[in-house]
C-alpha cells in the first residue's frame, strides 16, 4: 500500500521552488530490518525528488509497520498465512 499526499507539513512554508510531500507505505512488523528501512527511505525520497521536482526537506516517507493479526485479505490476516505456509497446510476461510 502506498499513499502519496502534497500540501504543506512542515511548520514553515514551502520554498516556492520546492514541493512537499508525504508517502505511506505498509509492511509487516518485523519483515524488513531498521537498515532496509532507511534504504528505502533513502531512495524513495531521491526517487521522488526526481519525479516532482526539487523537494522540501520536510517531505516524509512513512512505513507502518503492522503488526501481521492487524490486517490480511480474502477473510485471512497475513499471521494466518504464515503459518499454514510454515504447516504446509491449506488455507480454509473463516465462514
Amino acid at each position: 500500500m502506498i499513499n502519496v499526499r502534497f500540501g504543506s507539513f512542515a511548520t514553515e512554508p514551502c520554498r516556492a521552488s520546492a514541493k512537499q510531500c508525504l508517502l505511506c507505505a505498509g509492511s509487516d512488523d518485523g519483515t524488513n530490518t531498521k537498515d532496509e528501512k532507511a534504504a528505502f527511505i533513502a531512495a524513495t525520497f531521491e526517487a521522488m525528488g526526481k519525479i516532482l521536482g526539487p523537494l522540501h526537506e520536510e517531505s516524509y516517507v512513512h512505513v507502518h509497520d503492522v503488526r501481521d493479526d492487524a490486517y490480511g485479505y480474502g477473510g485471512l490476516t497475513q499471521g494466518q498465512r504464515y503459518i499454514a505456509r510454515k504447516l504446509s497446510a491449506p488455507i480454509a476461510t473463516a465462514a
